[in-house]
């Protein structure tokens, strides 16, 4: 017959609601017989007189419970430790549209996209991001400043009094960079007082007219009786987003480029554009040069290093000082494109460091055979003179930040 009684085992108190595997206190049996069965010396003392006259009373059933005497139990647990602040966000939010605008990752943080680094970035969908090269930060910080916003029409002129020095390609491939990555509003006009050839080498469209029809109905323009749809027609508009003003291409035509007839294209083409390249003749005494230089807020001197092309480089120089137009000079960008015109690479870098110490940068544009094509286009070119010329455009855009900045500095004086 089972004596035990009812209440012990682990299933009553599973049943009672009670942990059954928390752990059992290791207590004797008989000293828990000891507390249901009275003392012999005790057994003419009641249990309430023995619970008074006893000085140590039994542990309580909790203590029992946890295997600790009741003193044990009565010992005050350490303070749990101080619950970590969360940590503060790295970003302060304002609750403003401003929030979703900061989302945006600044240029030169997005994984590499070109050369090795950006196949591998590609080739592994996703997993990798490393982080662009050099010449690709650099190549974004160029596209950045391309994209810059100005007050007002910005010019910049390619001259050298030397023919053949690369003028018309020059302006038509800058222009072809800021109407390419700008998205328009670039204007490059041939200011040739002779026969012009930068409309030869453009892309054709309906209409022939040139700078000579401009300047015949210019008046319309300059009133507001005409409107930016018609001017299309006396331009030549190109894939890359910019228009061409040639210059007169009938030989029978006397008419002259002047002072007076630069200022007035000048005062149309800032009704509908932000930048316009101006092609230079290769007379530096005309008016109509004069004219150009005095609208331009950036100088582009474009050479070969052969001995001609930078003498007269280094001449125009001399004359625009002596114009006291110093601060066109010193902020000129020099560029060495086509074959070189030196006889060895020594004599090369002497003249080319001749010309860079007297202006702001240089800039060279490597060899490409489609430069040397009937009809260059900027697309053609291979993707290291397309950076080059990004590059080119980068600078001038610069020149044009710094004019932006003077300016903006004598207004408020």
């Amino acid at each position: 017959m089972n004596t035990q009684p009812q209440w012990a085992g682990g299933s009553y108190a599973g049943e009672q609601g009670v942990d059954s595997t928390r752990a059992r206190p290791t207590v004797a049996a008989s000293e828990l017989m000891s507390d249901l069965v009275p003392d012999e010396k005790a057994e003419g003392t009641s249990v309430e007189d023995d619970a008074h006259t006893s000085t140590d009373s039994p542990p309580t059933e909790e203590a029992v419970a946890d295997g600790h005497s009741e003193e044990e139990a009565e010992t005050p647990m350490p303070p749990k430790p101080a619950r970590k602040p969360r940590k503060k966000p790295e970003v302060e939010l304002t609750g403003t549209i401003n929030d979703l605008l900061e989302t945006v990752k600044p240029d030169g943080s997005e994984p590499a996209g070109e050369g090795a680094r950006g196949v591998l970035n590609k080739a592994s969908f996703g997993l990798l991001k490393l982080k662009p090269s050099g010449p690709e930060v650099e190549d974004r910080t160029n596209l950045k400043d391309i994209r810059s916003e100005w007050s007002g029409l910005k010019t910049f002129a390619c001259a050298n009094s030397k023919g053949y020095a690369g003028k018309s390609l020059t302006t038509a491939m800058v222009c072809a960079t800021f109407g390419l990555h700008r998205g328009g509003g670039v204007l490059a006009a041939d200011y040739n007082e002779a026969v012009g050839t930068m409309g030869l080498t453009a892309e054709q469209g309906r209409f022939d007219l040139t700078i000579t029809e401009a300047l015949r109905d210019a008046e319309r323009f300059e009133t507001g009786a005409a409107h930016r749809g018609e001017w299309s027609q006396y331009v030549r508009q190109q894939s890359t987003h910019y228009d061409i003003l040639a210059a007169d291409e009938e030989p029978s035509h006397m008419m002259m480029i002047g002072d007076e007839e630069v200022h007035r294209i000048h005062s149309i083409a800032r009704r509908y554009y932000s930048i316009i390249g101006c092609d230079t003749v290769n007379i530096s005494r005309t008016s109509a040069w004069n004219a150009v230089i005095r609208v331009t807020d950036q100088l582009v001197v474009p050479v070969d290093l052969g001995l001609k092309t930078s003498v007269n480089a280094s001449r125009m120089f001399d004359q625009l000082e002596a114009q006291g137009l110093d601060d066109l000079v010193s902020n000129a960008i020099i560029v060495i494109s086509g074959t070189l015109g030196a006889g060895d690479s020594e004599t090369a870098k002497r003249r080319r460091d001749a010309l860079a110490y007297r202006a702001r940068t240089v800039v060279e544009i490597p060899f490409d055979k489609e430069l040397a094509t009937d009809m260059p286009s900027l697309t053609n070119l291979s993707p290291a003179t397309r950076r080059a010329y990004r590059r080119l455009a980068a600078e001038i855009a610069r020149g044009f930040n710094s004019v932006e900045s003077a300016t903006q500095a004598s207004s408020r004086h």
